[in-house]
């Protein structure tokens, strides 16, 4: 009797250590970074060590990657070995929505209290078909980098529409001697297909409309906001430096550079000397009327891989990295990236660098995503474009270029659908 008993009680006390070892156990879960800065590693120990000696029931694993990861997680969603939340560009989540691969987060979304701190326009530019499939933590902003120094010298005011940037562009434009030109009054940011489709569609955007609409499928790339806005981007590169020499900004030649990020505003002011030896305006794109300037972006979103197995979880980390004491970390780590929270703007260890003042004004008004939001965004966006850079280079005329982009257009979208 005694042996049963102590055999009996011996069971329970073993099926009791292995039931709280089972309920000890965390849940894994796991963070890709993609294309990220060297930087970005050491800051990733720092979250990840910090995240797990709090957390009573999540195992977290961050990997981050100076190269990006597309077909990877593509390839490990495939063998069910994905990571459960991951990074990318805002400019290419459709991509992610179409392929399945971006869960939606409304349910999440609607009892977070923070949702309410995201800039809006960073969160409503991640909804598609009425649900939202990522949170945007880092703001990427894009502006017109001014010579100041050219524009006094010449004693013109700064333009404010297109009008007045294209009467600017030839103003500043000065010609040598040997008829080449000595100073150029407008530089695009690239002559990539690439690039002119986003700069086509930021003016689309600034005239009301957009090359693709998202929900219905509508299409204006040739049309009269498509006629005006490729004209104002084939005449304002050709009044300026038709040809791409983007470095000339550095000696001093160029007085507009287009599409200027923190990285060439660094380069600038080191190419000068110094802050001291700067003498440079950041301002928003001017716009067709006075009052449409725009600033275009993309941001860093996370969003919840749809084959993750622990959603509840995968939202619990999601929701402590947008905490603002991992986000500052993270965003002094990678050195040229704003907040998509409002109350951190005004962080002292966010405005510390030259004209941070000027980074957070360009910010102040309507600010739009750096390209298409449609599905099929990084299909059509190169070839779409290339036609386009016909056009701008004066290669083509609008008007074909325009028929021949919106074809072609049609056509790959019409692919997809079948």
């Amino acid at each position: 009797m005694f042996r049963r008993c102590l055999r009996a009680m011996c069971l329970i006390a073993l099926s009791c250590i292995v039931s709280s070892r089972v309920w000890a156990a965390k849940t894994p879960i796991t963070m890709w970074f993609s294309s990220q800065p060297p930087a970005i590693a050491s800051w990733a120990n720092r979250f990840q060590e910090a995240f797990n000696s709090t957390s009573t029931d999540i195992e977290l694993t961050v990997h981050t990657f100076e190269w990006a990861q597309r077909e990877q997680l593509i390839v490990n969603v495939a063998a069910g070995t994905a990571p459960d939340l991951y990074y990318d560009s805002s400019n290419v989540l459709g991509m992610w929505v179409r392929n399945g691969i971006a869960k939606p987060l409304d349910e999440y979304l609607a009892r977070w209290p923070d949702r309410n701190d995201l800039i809006p326009a960073t969160l409503a530019d991640l909804k598609y078909f009425g649900k939202t499939y990522a949170v945007p933590f880092s703001v990427h902003p894009y502006w017109d980098m001014y010579n100041m120094d050219l524009a006094e010298a010449a004693g013109v005011s700064l333009p404010d529409t297109w009008d007045s940037m294209i009467a600017f562009a030839k103003k500043l434009t000065k010609i040598g001697p040997t008829g080449q030109p000595e100073v150029f009054g407008y530089s695009a940011y690239s002559l990539a297909g690439l690039v002119t489709f986003i700069d086509f569609e930021r003016c689309l955007e600034q005239l009301g409309t957009r090359s693709i609409e998202v929900d219905t499928g509508a299409i204006n790339v040739n049309s009269e906001a498509g006629r005006q806005a490729l004209n104002y981007l084939a005449e304002v590169t050709l009044a300026g430096m038709p040809t791409y020499q983007r470095g000339n900004f550095n000696t001093g030649n160029v007085a507009v550079m287009h599409w200027a990020s923190p990285r060439e505003l660094s380069d600038a002011i080191t190419a000068f000397g110094g802050v001291e030896n700067t003498n440079i305006a950041l301002r928003r794109y001017v716009g067709p009327e006075v009052g449409t300037d725009v600033t275009h972006y993309w941001a860093g979103v996370l969003f919840m891989v749809s084959s993750t197995k622990h959603p509840e979880e995968a939202w619990k980390v999601l929701e402590a990295w947008m905490q603002p004491k991992y986000l500052l970390d993270y965003l002094v780590a990678w050195g040229t990236n704003l907040p998509a929270r409002k109350s951190m703007m005004n962080y002292p260890e966010l405005r510390t660098g030259p004209y941070s003042d000027q980074i957070i004004k360009v910010m102040d008004g309507p600010i739009i995503p750096y390209g298409s939001r449609h599905l099929l965004y990084t299909d059509f966006r190169g070839p779409v474009g290339d036609i386009l850079t016909e056009a701008v280079q004066g290669r083509l005329p609008v008007p074909t270029a325009l028929e021949q982009a919106e074809r072609t257009l049609k056509q790959i979208v019409s692919e997809a659908k079948n």
